[in-house]
């Protein structure tokens, strides 16, 4: 299972988005725990790995 961090920034940024910004936040990142599920990503989440660190993922 995915693990984080909250910092305080984030949590600041988060607090500044509309109800439907944080609602397109959520669907992400539910589309994005599913693609660790199961290995595969949603092409909407444009995920990639870093090369240089395995296990680490981005999206965009």
């Amino acid at each position: 299972m995915p693990t984080y961090e909250q910092v305080a920034r984030f949590v600041a940024e988060y607090a500044r988005l509309t109800t439907e910004q944080r609602r397109a936040f959520r669907r992400a990142v539910a589309l994005f725990r599913e693609g660790l599920e199961t290995g595969q990503f949603h092409s909407s989440l444009g995920v990639k790995s870093f090369r240089s660190d395995p296990g680490v993922f981005e999206l965009r």
